[in-house]
């Protein structure tokens, strides 16, 4: 699966969390989100896909828009998200 097309809205300064980022859908909607603005942060149990994941969007929208960071988010670490 590619990247998911989007309709045309602005994610300008949003965080968008996206489980699932590592492969299919959850990349392909990451990738999309990236290009119209938003800071991903991607978990998957998977480091390695997310590591790849945060490179493409790095080369999409910029260093720093594609956070990796396994699968420990939970409600009470969610504050500490970059």
């Amino acid at each position: 699966m590619g990247e998911m097309e989007l309709p045309d809205i602005d994610l300008e300064g949003r965080v968008v969390i996206m489980t699932g980022a590592d492969r299919g859908l959850g990349r392909a909607m990451s990738l999309g989100l990236a290009r119209k603005g938003a800071r991903l942060v991607l978990a998957s149990p998977v480091m390695d896909g997310l590591n790849a994941v945060a490179e493409e969007i790095g080369a999409i929208a910029g260093p720093g828009r594609g956070i990796p960071t396994g699968s420990g988010i939970t409600l009470s670490t969610i504050d500490r998200i970059p």
